[in-house]
């Protein structure tokens, strides 16, 4: 298994032996906010933000230790995926949680230093180089993407392994017992929901799911010969459209109608009661 299929060790304090006293809920002091623009950025609309479910990956028992008042926003442009992270607190004792060294395994290859540079990653356009969607409704597209694809997946060179590490993040928090899928393993494939905004010439991620295809019975009536069996992974749609009318709709949609084409059986893995970001 390769390095970056599974999440890193989760954080501990780092102050050499002395324990801090002050103590936060994880869930409780991080906020992903979305922006799609610059102006997203300085909004305090509660509809671009969401707090993560699951942090136990992230840091041990999901808590932050050594910090009073302590607010972790973690902004992503949602176009790119690039990310911009910003601590604020009014006390850090000795001790306290690398918090920047807890998230660097995760969203570290794709963090803008400055808010500078995070700020013209949002307005950057953001096209898919695949012209063809499997699937589309309104103005939501879904792409089928190998993950050892080496063609870019956008205008900018991004591959889709790039962009696969930039999203894989949001189904580690959103999803109980989620993991990172093996990336060097060839047969992997990545859908991808994308949303066009309108009159502009970019593109915006809404969710993704990651399937293993396997052969499956033999039907003279395909061109290939074969159904398709396949396993689902992981289904992540970002919480902002979630249960919200049209985008929710289209999602749910989208991805079923381009899964299950040609497809025999879909064993899920790790399966629930329901879908937990369907």
């Amino acid at each position: 298994m390769s390095p970056s299929s599974r999440p890193a060790k989760k954080a501990k304090a780092d102050g050499g032996g002395q324990k801090p006293t002050l103590k936060s809920s994880a869930n409780e002091c991080i906020y992903i906010k979305c922006c799609r623009s610059q102006k997203d950025f300085y909004s305090d609309s509660e509809e671009l933000w969401y707090k993560p479910k699951f942090v136990n990956q992230i840091v041990e028992n999901e808590e932050i230790h050594g910090y009073e008042d302590l607010k972790v926003t973690i902004y992503f442009a949602s176009n790119s995926v690039m990310y911009f992270l910003r601590i604020v607190f009014s006390k850090k004792e000795r001790g306290a949680t690398d918090i920047d060294a807890a998230l660097a395994p995760h969203i570290g290859m794709a963090l803008c230093k400055t808010e500078e540079e995070f700020l013209k990653v949002c307005e950057k356009p953001f096209i898919p180089t695949i012209r063809d969607p499997i699937c589309s409704y309104s103005q939501f597209r879904i792409y089928k993407v190998p993950l050892d694809s080496a063609r870019p997946l956008t205008e900018d060179g991004t591959t889709i392994k790039e962009y696969h590490r930039r999203i894989q993040f949001h189904a580690l928090v959103n999803i109980d017992g989620a993991s990172y899928i093996d990336e060097a393993d060839p047969k992997w494939e990545i859908y991808i929901i994308f949303e066009a905004a309108k009159g502009s010439p970019n593109y915006h991620f809404i969710g993704y799911a990651t399937m293993y295809p396997f052969l499956g019975l033999k039907n003279s009536s395909l061109k290939e010969g074969f159904l398709e069996r396949i396993r689902i992974s992981q289904v992540l749609v970002l919480p902002q459209y979630q249960s919200k009318g049209e985008s929710s709709f289209a999602c749910s949609r989208m991805l079923f109608a381009g899964v299950l084409t040609y497809t025999l059986r879909v064993p899920i893995t790790r399966s629930r009661s329901r879908f937990q970001a369907s």
